[in-house]
Order: structure tokens, then sequence, then C-alpha cells
């Protein structure tokens, strides 16, 4: 096989893993091309399994604020388009693990939600959650007294955003706050 194939076909193997298949595989560009079809379909199908179950995973991990702001699992399917998941050892469930992973990403504006309460709720429901869990102390500081969000949230129509009322949270395997 010549240097100048290898090249081709190196730089084709990595179009191919960051955009669909069936775009990019035109004739002529590779001799074997017809037959990768079949492959990168069953390829393409085990790769949207993962993506669907990540996605799963986060919506398990994030009940309350995806009640708040539906958009985040698109959001964070996009992300996790551009971020793959990592395998990690954790306590934490790997729901649980995406959703602080995406958590910079998708409440630094990134979200289709604009309102601060959700971005403040996605962190108050993560980090009582991982800290539930895995016993590690977390603080969070809010610009509203999000439990009382957060609690509505559990049953009965959506509330109304919390007035602002800046609160600091400690997270261990319970929940502690006071007013900042």
């Amino acid at each position: 096989m010549s240097a100048a194939y290898e090249e081709h076909l190196e730089w084709y193997t990595r179009l191919l893993l960051h955009a669909p298949s069936r775009a990019l595989l035109r004739k002529g560009q590779l001799p074997e091309a017809a037959e990768w079809l079949p492959m990168l379909d069953k390829l393409e199908e085990f790769a949207q399994s993962l993506i669907d179950k990540r996605v799963g995973e986060f919506r398990r991990a994030l009940p309350r604020s995806l009640r708040l702001c539906p958009g985040l699992a698109v959001d964070y399917r996009s992300w996790l388009a551009e971020n793959p998941a990592r395998e990690e050892a954790s306590v934490l469930p790997p729901g649980l693990v995406e959703a602080l992973r995406a958590g910079p990403a998708l409440w630094c504006g990134r979200s289709t939600s604009s309102s601060p309460a959700a971005a403040e709720l996605y962190r108050f429901e993560v980090l009582s959650q991982a800290s539930r869990i895995d016993g590690k102390e977390r603080f969070l500081r809010t610009e509203s007294p999000i439990h009382a969000l957060y609690e509505a949230l559990a049953e009965g129509p959506l509330p109304q955003e919390p007035e602002a009322a800046p609160h600091r949270y400690r997270f261990t395997t319970i929940v502690q706050w006071k007013p900042a």
C-alpha cells in the first residue's frame, strides 16, 4: 500500500468518525467504499444507541431540572456529540457523572434555558445527589432560595421562580443552607 493511500485512508477514517458516513462516502474516494456501507450503517446504529443510553441516564439523574427546562436533554445530546463520554471509575451513577462533567457547558449560557434559576436548580440537583451518594463535601452559592424551587418541583404544577434572596448551600450526605 502506498504512503499516499495510507494517508488518504487515515484522513478518511478520521472524517468518518466525526460526520455522517453516507454523506461522506462518494464514489471513487476509496476503492472499498461500497463494501463499508453495511458496516457503517451498523456502526452508526450502535453509536446512536450508546448516545441514547447516555441521554437516558442523564435524564434519570436530573428529573426536576428537566421538568423546569425540558430542552436540557437536547442541549446535553448536542454537547455529548462534541465531548464523547469517558469511562471513569466512580461510585456515582453514569448519568450523574455525566451531569457533573457537562455541567459547566450546560449552565454557562449554552443551554436553551435563559433562566438563572434553571442553571442554579441544575447545579443544586447535581451537587446534592452526588454528595448524598459519595459523601464528598460540595458548596453552592445561589441568587435565590433554590431549595424551595427544588422541593416545589417534586410534584404539582410548575412553580414560579423564587424571589431573589442569595443563599449558600453545603452538600454532604445532607443539604444545609442559610441566607447569604
